[in-house]
């Protein structure tokens, strides 16, 4: 009896030495929450397990009230709508049922561990924002979106990001500055939206990036300064924008670099230093506008930049020091060509300019081209009006070239791979070129000839590597 009465004495001593409280409590009305702690327990307790319901008061209570709280147990609860002004914003508002509700638990760091409802659908806004002492979330299957800021600032956070298939949207700066996250980004494959800067500085996340064929819209900066990722970038073909600064400074993605045939918009400074992106670079003749500094310090890239004739305007510095670049293929309408759009082209040998009017371009337009060995194609017939051109003059090689035949070769094939309804399609404008599958650990699973025209290919659902003449492209079924 001793002995038992000394062990309780040492647990005792132990809990009030680690200052762990433990609470568990049924709410059987939703907004009585602090009527079932004491005043004491309120400022004491440490792990809280909940049952029953609760609302946007009881979260204001928690945060507000509750200050010793590190670990939170919601699996429990169900979440109902409350319409007032005792939630946890300043404002009499309608707070839904089945949601963390906006600025829930805001700012409270001293909370490492949530376990949320397993019926929860909504996430609100800023609802864990600047939780910096949260070390990990796990979402449930039940959850569709996530709201603005709802996990901005809150640096604690670690390991991979894992959504559910059922997440749908992620808001603007959704986990903006989660800058200890440092495992792989997994995101929904029922996803449609991610807001600007959703993941704007989680600088630790590694790996590949993969945005799911189901995103049809990306805000500005939702990647930006994502310097973590190290493998390849894989594109929506359900894009048919990549705004402002969507990948800028994300310098370690590496591979080559499709973009879809849905895309008509790259905006300013898209993928401006993504450094590692590496090989061709070939637009689809979806493309019609590329903006300033989109492709600026992608000095990784090489061989061939081909601009489309669907492309009607290049921003100020879009390829600047992309020094790599051997041949460029300028669109036939293209008028004007702004300052340093092609500078720091130290290894171009090769340019081809299409239109027969010699678009505008300035004193910086292709600074640092070698004007001395660098050939310049123009249209048959056009040699003596380019020659006269304010600065493409500069050019010492001018030859012409009937770009008639060139154009369909350089520009108007279209050989794209992605999927649809669960099919890989290939499009192919030629029938000479093979399709080999491979496996993602290189094992060769099939080869075909390309028909011209569109090929429907069933495979299992995994991921795939497609080589396509000379392009390879990663596929995810």
């Amino acid at each position: 009896m001793k002995n038992i009465i000394l062990l309780l004495s040492l647990f005792l001593l132990n809990t009030i030495a680690s200052g762990q409280v433990s609470k568990t409590v049924n709410v059987g009305t939703a907004g009585t929450l602090n009527t079932l702690l004491t005043s004491t327990e309120a400022t004491t307790v440490t792990d809280l397990t909940i049952s029953g319901s609760i609302d946007a008061r009881d979260f204001k209570f928690m945060r507000d009230n509750m200050t010793a709280l590190i670990s939170l147990d919601l699996s429990g609860v169900g979440i109902v709508s409350y319409s007032g002004a005792e939630g946890t914003t300043s404002s009499a508002i309608t707070y839904p049922a089945n949601e963390i509700p906006q600025r829930g638990l805001y700012n409270k760091n001293g909370l490492k561990t949530i376990t949320l409802p397993i019926s929860l659908t909504s996430i609100g806004d800023m609802a864990f924002a600047s939780c910096s002492g949260l070390s990990g979330i796990t979402f449930p299957a039940s959850l569709v979106t996530v709201g603005q800021s709802a996990f901005s600032n809150c640096s604690g956070l670690k390991g991979d990001m894992v959504f559910p298939n059922s997440v749908t949207d992620i808001g603007a700066s959704a986990f903006y500055q989660c800058s200890s996250l440092d495992g792989n980004l997994s995101l929904s494959s029922s996803l449609k939206t991610i807001g600007s800067s959703a993941f704007s500085y989680c600088t630790k996340l590694k790996g590949n990036l993969v945005i799911p064929n189901s995103v049809t819209a990306m805000g500005e900066s939702s990647f930006k300064n994502c310097y973590g990722f190290t493998g390849t970038l894989t594109l929506s073909n359900s894009l048919t924008e990549i705004s402002t600064a969507t990948f800028a400074n994300c310098s370690v993605l590496s591979g080559s670099l499709v973009i879809p045939g849905s895309v008509t918009v790259i905006g300013p400074d898209a993928f401006s230093s993504c450094e590692k992106l590496s090989g061709s670079l070939t637009f689809p003749n979806s493309v019609t506008t590329i903006g300033e500094g989109a492709f600026h310090w992608c000095y990784g890239l090489s061989g061939t930049l081909t601009i489309p004739n669907s492309v009607t305007s290049i921003g100020a510095a879009a390829f600047q020091y992309c020094s790599y670049i051997e041949e460029l293929y300028l669109s036939k309408n293209i008028s004007t060509i702004p300052q340093s759009t092609f500078g720091g082209f130290y290894a171009l040998n090769i340019v081809k300019a299409t239109n027969p009017v010699p678009p505008a371009i300035t004193s910086t337009t292709f600074s640092g081209v070698p004007y001395s060995t660098c050939t310049l194609y123009v249209p048959i017939g056009k040699k003596a009006v380019y020659k006269a051109a304010s600065y493409w003059s500069n050019f010492q090689i001018v030859s012409e070239m009937d770009f008639t035949a060139a154009t369909s070769n350089a520009v108007n094939n279209k050989n794209d791979v992605y999927t649809t309804n669960g099919q890989l399609i290939v499009e192919c404008s030629q029938s000479d070129a093979l399709i080999q599958i491979y496996s993602v650990t290189g094992q060769l699973i099939k080869v075909l000839q390309c028909q011209e025209g569109k090929l429907a290919i069933d495979l299992p659902n995994s991921m795939y590597i497609i080589r396509l003449g000379n392009h390879f492209h990663k596929i995810i079924l």
